[in-house]
């Protein structure tokens, strides 16, 4: 086999490699930051605008924090996660008060997607 054979072959095992892991469900659940991440989206969503190149940007957009975060696994790559969350709207001087979520959690892609929304009884 000549040198750029075992190049092609050797290059396309990392490939193989690389793509496998990316797709591979996360083994220890969402982090805390992860779980935030997420959160974020939900709470950008209403601000959220695409550019031509189809990149998402959000402008005045609020800051949101998260704490108590417990998640626990359904399956593999999908984890139920109960946190409290809150928001400050970008012209604002203050948080809004702390609600609790309930939100599934999924692996895809190489990272989390939320699933369900807040239990509006906090339960």
């Amino acid at each position: 086999m000549s040198w750029s054979a075992h190049l092609s072959v050797g290059l396309s095992a990392v490939m193989l490699s690389v793509a496998a892991c990316a797709h591979m469900p996360s083994p220890t659940g969402p982090s805390n930051a992860e779980v935030q991440a997420v959160e974020r989206a939900r709470v950008w969503e209403p601000f959220t605008d695409y550019a031509p190149d189809g990149r998402a940007y959000a402008e005045f957009a609020p800051m949101v924090e998260t704490r108590a975060v417990v998640c626990t696994s359904l399956s593999p790559d999908t984890y139920e996660c109960a946190f409290e969350s809150r928001a400050k709207d970008y012209f604002s001087a203050d948080f809004s008060p702390w609600e609790k979520r309930h939100d599934r959690l999924e692996w895809r892609n190489g990272h989390w997607i939320g699933l369900a929304r807040a239990d509006p009884h906090g339960g």
